[in-house]
């Protein structure tokens, strides 16, 4: 396969759902599985292509004890059934990038180790990766927010794309899709970090042109074609994290809602990820974040003062201007 190398190949092998015949089909490892298998293949000194060199069966072995034998060659045989769908995958502007290659953006494998997504989709300039996380900031919100914390959203973004700061989201209706809309409406750049449909929103609207420009990625760690699952989205939550150098959620429920779910799970993770909560008085989300150790957004005007907020740790108290 032109372009794949010998350990994506087999990354993708063990872990893309692949279209095969009723009746052969293996399940795909779960991301679970994929981690104990990487672990192995570390600590004998192979890599995911081995599976596949002559001379494997002390690897194939040790998988053993994670897969069994049957389940791991059903996994490792389905070379047609992943070429038909890379194909199709390209035909949707979609390039699978897996932990073994070396446009795996390294600021995840850094903060998310052994829990880094054994594939990411991409859609876009894929040397935008390379971008993050510096000078980069998450907004992030509800689905369903008010008329002022999508006007923040839009106005946050908007100041972003002076700043020449990419915007992370999610991508999701609400407050996502305002605070990255403001960014690219302004001349910016965004960053989508997708829990499902990555084609689907690769090809619908202007996102084709903008990511000609190189304005725009989008990035999941689902399946391209994969439907929404409430759980893929706290589970993407993680990964808008991972990507940003600083976040600021617009608003959020109380101990409800993925946006809470994702902002507390980074307050108790400590990855060194400032997360900032816009200063809204009555607002019990943000002030539960608040008392999670969340710092309130100190609401800078101009894009030198917002460079600032960016660059500044504040867990110090001379950090802020």
């Amino acid at each position: 396969m032109p372009g794949l190398s010998a350990d994506a190949r087999v990354i993708l092998l063990l872990t893309a759902p692949l279209p095969v015949k009723e009746g052969t089909a293996a399940p795909p490892l779960t991301p679970s599985e994929y981690r104990r298998i990487a672990v192995i293949l570390r600590d004998l000194g192979r890599r995911p292509g081995d599976l596949l060199s002559p001379g494997s069966a002390t690897v194939w072995e040790a998988c053993e004890t994670v897969v069994g034998f049957e389940r791991l060659d059903n996994l490792l045989m389905r070379d047609k059934a992943l070429g038909s769908v890379i194909g199709r995958w390209g035909a949707a502007g979609v390039v699978p990038v897996t932990r073994a290659d070396p446009g795996y953006p390294a600021v995840i494998k850094r903060r998310l180790g052994q829990d880094a997504p054994a594939v990411l989709w991409t859609a876009g300039d894929r040397s935008l990766l390379s971008r993050l996380p510096a000078d980069s900031l998450a907004v992030v919100g509800p689905r369903r927010a008010s008329d002022d914390a999508l006007r923040f959203a839009r106005e946050t973004g908007a100041l972003c794309a002076r700043a020449g700061i990419a915007v992370v989201s999610g991508g999701a209706r609400g407050v996502d899709s305002a605070a990255m809309q403001g960014a690219l409406d302004a001349g910016g750049t965004a960053f989508g970090i997708l829990p499902d449909s990555l084609a689907r929103r690769a090809n619908e609207g202007g996102n084709r042109a903008l990511m000609r420009e190189g304005r725009l990625a989008l990035l999941s760690p689902f399946e391209p074609f994969s439907t929404f699952r409430a759980w893929q989205a706290m589970q993407r939550n993680r990964l808008i994290y991972a990507c940003t150098r600083a976040a600021l959620v617009a608003d959020a429920a109380l101990r409800q809602g993925g946006t809470w779910a994702g902002a507390s799970e980074e307050l108790a993770r400590s990855s060194g990820v400032p997360v900032w909560v816009r200063d809204l008085h009555g607002s019990a989300g943000l002030e539960g974040l608040k008392a999670m150790g969340a710092h309130a957004w100190p609401e800078p005007r101009t894009p030198e003062e917002l460079r600032e907020v960016i660059a500044a740790d504040p867990r110090r108290d001379d950090a802020l201007f």
